[in-house]
């Protein structure tokens, strides 16, 4: 027969767990969520704290978020750092409510005032973002350094990034190596890519294509595409490793798949040119799309050839001139040369030599040895642009110094038509010029 008292234990017990929604748990009684609700209900800080972890884990109790919430709140509102970090992610997230990032931000923010570094990283991050606040690169510098110094790893690789942009500090290469490294050793696998560059081009690191290849190998195999890439690209030249056209074509496709731009577009060239891989127009046309998709210049190009070609597409001169007049948009100095060959010619668009002279302009400025001829001829003539000897002169001698054919011709019968003087003049220019590239 059980004994009186043991009989309404175990009936209060009973009522007590259809009342706070306690369910049987051998590693956790009921008497002890019992303790822990009355000590968290008489304000208790850390009893508050344990039970919004039951409530939000389902631990000794149905699992609850709403009162998870309510009493992470009243833990952190005096001042328990997991609660305020807690909570910073469960608004961030939207566990058991609606996403409220400027609650997320709050909480995050009171629980990095107090030291804790993953909190200081996501701050950080809210102030780099700007999807709460406005974007503050001081702000965000200054708790990714706090954080990194605490050991995140994450943290490591922001602040490495901040001093190489110099954003929110001032730009220190030496700070940025130093801050990758650490990183990188922590096995982020951009930081190994970042220290695999500094190393392939002897930025910060003394040049080292051996240690390179090392660090990119690393990030590669974590699945890092801009390391499957730069791997590729080392094995097709067999810079710090030995030459190895199939192994490079395998990171290659590894890279392209994942959506790297730069090896989708390289993959094209590939697949057109049958360099490493047997020719096909239709691939190399597929490739070139999800690069130029993934805004990669280069690769407007490519598939606007593709287009004006009928290589593994349908001919349509009016998509390839699209294409053409993405990449000149996009700053391809070969994209705006080519456009302005089509306006030129009136070849898919309305012939306008002046929107052609504008055109080679840009691409000469950027040393485009045929736009700088064909911008030459222009102010010979006074096509599309007023007649200038003197600028003729100046353009053709660049374009003759990369051996563009048909220039030194033209820059000879120029320089006959000019006084003495001109030309001196044009070639004083030039020479200060190659003495002060960057004025």
């Amino acid at each position: 027969m059980t004994a009186p008292n043991s009989t309404g234990h175990s009936w209060g017990c009973c009522m007590f767990n259809k009342l706070f929604g306690l369910k049987s748990n051998p590693d956790q009684p009921p008497f002890k969520l019992i303790h822990l609700i009355m000590a968290a209900e008489d304000g208790d800080a850390l009893s508050q704290f344990e039970l919004a972890r039951c409530y939000e884990k389902g631990r000794g109790v149905q699992q609850n978020l709403s009162l998870a919430v309510e009493w992470y709140s009243k833990a952190a509102a005096k001042g328990i750092l997991n609660a305020q970090f807690n909570l910073g992610a469960m608004y961030g997230s939207g566990k058991g409510m609606d996403i409220n990032e400027t609650k997320s931000l709050m909480y995050f923010t009171l629980a990095a005032e107090q030291g804790d570094a993953q909190a200081q990283y996501n701050v950080g991050f809210h102030y780099l973002s700007g999807k709460v606040v406005e974007i503050n690169e001081n702000e965000a510098a200054k708790w990714f350094l706090r954080s990194a110094k605490q050991g995140i790893a994450r943290a490591q690789m922001a602040i490495a990034e901040c001093y190489e942009r110099g954003a929110g500090v001032l730009p220190d290469e030496q700070q940025a190596v130093t801050w990758y490294l650490k990183s990188a050793l922590q096995g982020v696998a951009l930081a190994q890519t970042a220290v695999g560059k500094k190393y392939y081009h002897g930025h910060g690191l003394p040049q080292n294509y051996q240690e390179a290849v090392s660090w990119f190998r690393k990030a590669a195999e974590q699945g890092e595409a801009q390391a499957q890439f730069n791997l590729s690209q080392c094995l097709a030249i067999g810079h710090g490793i030995d030459l190895d056209l199939n192994a490079s074509n395998r990171w290659l496709v590894s890279s392209a798949e994942q959506g790297y731009s730069k090896a989708q577009h390289v993959l094209g060239l590939a697949y057109s040119d049958g360099n490493g891989l047997p020719q096909n127009h239709q691939l190399s046309a597929h490739w070139f799309q999800l690069a130029s998709d993934n805004g990669e210049p280069e690769a407007h190009l490519g598939l606007a050839w593709c287009y004006l070609l009928g290589n593994g597409v349908c001919q349509d001169i009016e998509r390839a001139v699209g294409l053409f007049q993405a990449a000149a948009n996009d700053g391809s100095p070969i994209g705006q040369y080519l456009l302005g060959r089509f306006y030129d010619d009136g070849n898919g668009v309305p012939i306008n030599k002046e929107m052609a002279v504008q055109l080679w302009r840009k691409a000469a400025q950027s040393g485009v040895g045929d736009a700088q001829r064909l911008l030459g001829k222009a102010l010979i003539s006074g096509t599309g642009v007023s007649q200038d000897l003197e600028e003729a002169y100046y353009w053709l001698i660049q374009s003759a110094r990369s051996d563009t054919e048909g220039a030194d011709e033209l820059r000879d019968l120029v320089h006959n038509q000019l006084a003495v003087e001109v030309t001196d003049r044009v070639i004083r220019l030039l020479n200060l010029e190659d003495q002060f590239p960057h004025g």
